[in-house]
């Protein structure tokens, strides 16, 4: 109640790093169960961390939340006013070169959270309730070079691996990935970039994927921006939510809750594929829905301009 922690203000620069570099690493792992909860008024705080004029051969992130579990559930909960923000995070002129891809597996990371539930028909779940807010927003990836076979800037992974899988605002709460870039960045190799993601992930059996707004909340992935880029491939804004055995994907939206994927943009680019908005709902052998009541699901004003393009 009150509470705060925060992991802010940290910088790597000026370094030739052999290993994976971590600006912040907050990894909450377990064999059964685990839970990261933030309440009544609290804060988890993981702001302005910077990697700067760094050159590693292994992955990178300025800021990882990892939860995760080999057998059991794993869960994050914001309840009562509480705060997760991970904002102002910045890579700068960084050559992150990877041991001379490709073949290589590892991924640069602006912003990753990771909720991972294990076996034994366990969940994963992020769960807002009572005006909580996730903020992802202002995160920079500027003047670096990328050699990597997947570079990400924000990324939320929900996964389970035999369960559900869940992200729920409830009460008026929010989550907002905006104001990110990616601007003048290299890469060499014929891989992707992904500047905001959402990928939510169910397990074995009739599992269910689901994304729930409700009373009033808020989901916005909006005014990200990807220019300047010679890159192979650019996935700007990415919504996930799949299945991958027999259960169902749901999109529920209610009581006047929204979701926002607005003016996003991808400018200047020399690129082979380009996606500003990437929305795919997907369930191997059950339905898949969006169910809307009152509530508002908005995906407008994204543009591509100036780009060499084969694919889009």
């Amino acid at each position: 109640g009150g509470s705060s922690l925060i992991l802010s203000g940290n910088t790597i620069r000026d370094s030739y790093l052999m290993n994976p570099a971590h600006v912040v690493n907050f990894n909450v792992y377990n064999t059964v169960s685990n839970s990261i909860t933030v309440s009544t008024d609290s804060q988890l705080a993981l702001d302005r961390n910077v990697l700067e004029n760094c050159k590693t051969s292994m992955a990178a992130h300025a800021v990882t939340i990892s939860v995760s579990s080999q057998e059991g559930s794993s869960s994050l909960v914001l309840a009562n006013n509480s705060t997760l923000s991970a904002s102002g995070n910045l890579f700068s002129k960084c050559n992150l070169s990877f041991t001379a891809c490709p073949g290589c597996t590892d991924v640069t990371s602006l912003v990753e959270l990771s909720v991972s539930g294990g076996g034994g028909g366990s969940i994963a779940i992020v769960a807002l309730i009572n005006k909580s807010t996730i903020l992802f927003n202002s995160n920079k990836m500027e003047d670096t070079t990328l050699y990597g076979p997947g570079n990400n800037g924000i990324t939320v992974d929900i996964r389970s691996q035999s369960g559900n899988s869940s992200f729920a605002l409830s009460l008026a709460s929010r989550v907002e990935m905006v104001y990110n870039s990616v601007a003048r960045c290299m890469n060499p190799i014929s891989n992707s970039v992904s500047l905001t993601s959402l990928s939510i992930t169910g397990g074995a059996g009739f599992s269910l994927s689901n994304l729930l707004l409700t009373d009033h909340s808020s989901f916005t992935m909006s005014n990200n921006s990807i220019s300047d880029s010679r890159l192979a491939t650019v996935l700007l804004s990415i919504l996930s939510i799949a299945n991958s055995d027999m259960g169902m994907s749901c999109v529920s939206l209610s009581e006047q809750s929204s979701l926002a994927i607005c003016e996003n943009s991808i400018t200047s680019s020399r690129l082979q594929t380009a996606k500003v908005v990437y929305f795919r709902l997907r369930s191997t052998r059950s339905t898949s829905s969006i169910l809307l009541d009152t509530s508002l699901l908005n995906i407008s004003s994204n543009e591509i301009q100036n780009s060499l393009l084969s694919t889009f």
